[in-house]
């Protein structure tokens, strides 16, 4: 996957329409930019299972507003955020 599909437009309509919060806000801006689940971990100071919890939490969000802004992508948390 093409990783510049997500950028800052596509985060702040996100957080716009999903009210995130600033762990979610966190664990997405940093994979986005890159980072695994492990370093997410190590330097957000959560553990990993809170980690996946989170995208996990994030995807459901996703699906719940992705269908109100012409914005967001059809696919774009589910296939990114889980390839690391």
């Amino acid at each position: 996957m093409d990783k510049s599909r997500i950028n800052r437009v596509v985060v702040k309509e996100f957080d716009r329409l999903a009210y995130l919060t600033p762990l979610e806000m966190d664990v997405l801006t940093t994979r986005a930019a890159g980072k695994s689940q492990i370093w997410q971990s190590q330097n957000l100071h959560v553990s990993q299972a809170t980690i996946t919890r989170v995208v996990r939490r994030l995807q459901q969000k996703y699906d719940a507003v992705k269908g109100y802004s012409a914005t967001l992508p059809d696919d774009l948390v589910t296939s990114y955020l889980t390839t690391n």
